[in-house]
């Protein structure tokens, strides 16, 4: 018989989390939504999931190329961007691209995944530094700590947004950078450093 391995973890003091499809998700599919205010204003603005999930890619990295980081460089407001982008995506400025727009900037967009609360409520009281590091638009700010109800656990000074910082996940400055912005208040290892989120495994990097 085999005895079994014990493995031991690492010591994380350090927690950063990603925000979209880690602490929050779409209440329902983004297409589905799209779909469901547009075609109640034109029905011809109606896609089906495959041709709406290349178009949205398509318009938003279109946009983005030309108005890099929501459009900050050139002081563009970050609704005037998604504006660009649901322009882009649909063929013209219709009425439906500003309800669009201020459906998913509201709770009712989206929900907190039901074991959130519970597990910053686990660490709160550890020493465990947690934070928020997102490549989401500034709206991300309101969303968590207020409609979201998470300013409990989490206070704008802990969240990390590619927008404030200039450079976005994966890109290891991202990280650095929220670094640095720790280091000044809590003294971190960067070896002690994790980040957890919804894509493809990022382990910290060492420098």
């Amino acid at each position: 018989m085999k005895t079994a391995t014990k493995f031991r973890l690492p010591r994380c003091s350090l927690l950063t989390l990603d925000a979209y499809d880690t602490l929050y998700t779409p209440r329902e599919p983004i297409a589905i939504a799209y779909n469901r205010i547009a075609g109640a204003n034109n029905t011809d603005a109606v896609m089906d999931p495959g041709e709406f999930k290349q178009k949205f890619k398509s318009a938003f990295r279109s946009v983005w190329q030309k108005y890099p980081n929501y459009g900050k460089a050139v002081d563009m407001p970050i609704d005037n961007f998604w504006h660009h982008v649901l322009s882009t995506l649909y063929g013209g400025d219709y009425g439906f691209i500003n309800e669009i727009i201020r459906h998913f900037e509201t709770r009712e967009a989206y929900k907190v995944f039901d074991d959130v609360q519970p597990f910053l409520n686990s660490i709160k009281n550890s020493k465990v530094k947690t934070c928020i590091a997102s490549n989401a638009d500034r709206r991300i700010v309101r969303l968590i700590i207020d409609e979201f109800e998470l300013g409990n656990f989490l206070k704008p000074e802990d969240i990390f947004l590619s927008y404030d910082l200039g450079v976005s996940k994966p890109n290891s400055r991202f990280f650095k950078l929220i670094l640095e912005h720790v280091q000044r208040r809590n003294p971190t290892n960067v070896d002690e450093a994790w980040h957890v989120g919804e894509d493809r495994p990022y382990i910290w990097p060492s420098w």
